[in-house]
């Protein structure tokens, strides 16, 4: 599965399937040509009002469009290739 020109503000859904694809496609492109890639885990603090979804998009307008983030297990993720 390819996330590669869509919106940066769409994202595959919470399903963690999609995520790992995403994450094996990067991984890929990065054996194939050679170059490194970042994903950064950010642990949010537990709070039963907590809505990691709302830091991730808040998160992606500072991201470049081919950046992904997503939230998952309390925490950010973020994928920079």
């Amino acid at each position: 599965m390819s996330w590669f020109g869509r919106d940066r503000n769409t994202s595959p859904g919470d399903d963690v399937r999609d995520w790992l694809g995403v994450l094996s496609v990067e991984l890929d492109r990065s054996r194939r040509y050679e170059h490194s890639f970042v994903l950064m885990r950010v642990p949010l603090a537990a709070s039963p009002a907590a809505r990691h979804h709302d830091h991730c998009r808040l998160l992606r307008s500072a991201l470049r469009a081919v950046d992904r983030c997503w939230s998952a297990a309390g925490s950010i993720y973020v994928l920079l290739p």
